[in-house]
């Protein structure tokens, strides 16, 4: 008896040992087939990304670019290829950023208006931007903004490219108490502010196009660059109590973001947005999309750049993983294009331009700001413990925001990844 009962524990071990081998290998097998179909999708159908960009808009009045993490700089050595390119000079009129206060617009006039390089307006506007204290340092939009001008300057009059600051009105220097903050904060178009840029937007590509036809620049396209939830197309959206707890939605609605209000104005064939490949940003660090699976095929395809539609492609068709807080069936609807520059170890972030906070009279504005608006003044403790040189070479995350290739190789085996330091 006792023997038998050995010997069924371990004909029934056996059976359970076979069948999680074989739920594993299959398991195994369908990801690797699935891979398979992104890689293969990659090759018949991915195009250079610049040129895919370009073209874009000889069928949309508006493509709307999906910024990753502000400071990372790839994005941006992208675009500066974009506003390079000689059919998108011919084609497009204007490029809208959400860095920048419209209030500052005036300051970008005579940035691009200048007949030599002066990356001094550009500080400036930087230093006044919205919402933050301490200002915006990162280095990408500041050289964007200068490989916008030199662009210019070799063009005519009737040619050129403009800017358009499209971030709220805001004006530090009226803000002298506590209680000035507080009620600036509270105001609809802080709370609303998706919508507030969009608005500035539109008003603005209105007014060029009700005055373009007795005007000798006839460019009507352009250019929107809005961060990752700003610029996302027809998605839907949870409400939030006070608490911060997600409720249950009794009627969802198209979520408050600045893509969507413009899809909605112009109509969604107008108005194309595309998603510039990155990692899901989240408190505890960064995170593959679909848990690797699409960086999988990068590597297999050699990590080539390219461009692409989303609808009717694998990556469209995956189930939507980027932004907890926004709702959609899938990747294509909640963008319409894709690009893939450079992988994901390549990237990088730069969070300080050189010599902006080299100001006394700035750093003690800055004192004034985070006083009245209750925030911790980080600048001054770094210029305290390491100097202001630190803020220029060494700020924290200012030269990485990467594993190396072998390391970021390994965790696509684990389908998990988090940001590391470069040793």
């Amino acid at each position: 008896m006792q023997k038998m009962a050995i010997q069924m524990i371990r004909k029934f071990f056996l059976f359970f040992i076979s069948f999680f081998i074989l739920s594993f290998a299959s398991t195994a097998f369908a990801q690797q087939a699935q891979i398979d179909e992104y890689s293969k999708f990659l090759k018949s159908n991915g195009t250079d990304p610049v040129e895919y960009f370009v073209n874009l808009f000889d069928n949309h009045k508006i493509v709307v670019f999906c910024e990753s993490w502000h400071p990372e700089m790839t994005q941006y050595e992208f675009l500066g290829k974009v506003i390079r390119h000689p059919k998108f000079i011919k084609n497009v009129r204007a490029v809208f950023t959400e860095i920048g206060s419209s209030s500052q617009q005036h300051k970008m006039n005579e940035f691009l208006k200048s007949d030599s390089l002066n990356d001094g307006y550009l500080i400036d506007i930087n230093r006044e931007n919205t919402l933050h204290p301490t200002g915006w340092p990162n280095k990408n939009i500041i050289l964007f903004w200068t490989e916008l001008w030199k662009v210019n300057s070799t063009l005519g009059e009737n040619d050129k490219v403009w800017a358009y600051l499209s971030d709220i009105e805001w004006n530090w220097k009226s803000l002298r108490t506590k209680n000035d903050y507080d009620k600036l904060i509270k105001s609809r178009d802080v709370k609303y502010r998706d919508q507030a840029m969009a608005r500035i937007i539109i008003e603005k590509i209105d007014e060029i196009e009700k005055n373009i036809s007795s005007d000798k620049n006839v460019k009507n396209k352009f250019l929107v660059v809005m961060n990752t939830r700003h610029a996302l197309g027809m998605v839907t959206q949870r409400t939030y109590d006070t608490s911060g707890m997600a409720k249950y939605p009794r009627e969802e609605q198209f979520g408050d973001n600045t893509c969507c209000w413009l899809k909605q104005y112009y109509g969604q064939k107008q108005v194309f947005n595309v998603f510039y490949h990155q990692a899901k940003a989240y408190a505890s660090g960064f995170f593959l999309i679909q848990k690797g699976k699409w960086d999988t095929a990068f590597k297999l395809n050699g990590y080539k750049p390219v461009g692409f539609d989303l609808k009717d492609s694998p990556f469209g068709n995956d189930a939507f993983d980027y932004h907890s807080g926004f709702h959609t069936s899938s990747y294509a609807g909640a963008f319409d294009g894709f690009v893939f520059y450079k992988p994901l170890f390549e990237h990088y972030a730069i969070q300080a331009y050189e010599g902006f906070y080299h100001d006394d009279n700035f750093l003690k504005e800055i004192e004034r700001r985070c006083y009245i608006s209750g925030r911790n003044n980080v600048i001054a403790k770094w210029i305290t413990e390491k100097g202001v040189q630190y803020l220029d070479k060494e700020l924290p995350n200012s030269k990485t925001f990467l594993y190396s290739k072998d390391q970021f190789e390994r965790s696509l085996k684990k389908q998990v990844w988090t940001a590391l330091p470069r040793k």
